[in-house]
């Protein structure tokens, strides 16, 4: 098994598929790679449930790190990448205008020790 984490755009919306009584969600990732900045195409799959969920995240443009199982086949002289997803993450995104803002943070009490993002003691 090659394990193989990717970082790219998602390069069209991802696409949901009944396969048997299983789902699974199809999303071409583009990355790339070396100093030439070459464009890599993955075919990435999420099975089941996930799927289901991150169908409406994982739309053009949308900026992913996955990581997963790879596996290369080659069909007319052309090398094809695909990806079983384990784990997948956005990076970024986007902020609704409705969505409400985020908390701030509480002040301290006085006299209590406070860390900050900056100071956290590890």
């Amino acid at each position: 098994m090659i394990t193989t984490i990717i970082t790219g755009n998602v390069g069209r919306d991802a696409e949901l598929k009944r396969v048997g009584d299983g789902q699974v969600l199809n999303v071409a990732v583009a990355a790339e790679s070396g100093r030439e900045k070459a464009t890599i195409w993955f075919d990435c799959e999420i099975w089941g449930r996930r799927g289901e969920v991150l169908a409406q995240y994982l739309t053009k443009g949308a900026k992913v790190t996955a990581t997963g199982e790879m596996t290369l086949r080659e069909h007319n002289g052309k090398v094809y990448h695909k990806i079983r997803v384990h784990d997948i993450a956005l990076q970024g995104g986007r902020r609704d205008d409705s969505a409400p803002a985020p908390a701030k943070r509480a002040a301290p009490k006085q006299g209590g020790e406070s860390f900050g993002d900056d100071a956290i003691p590890f």
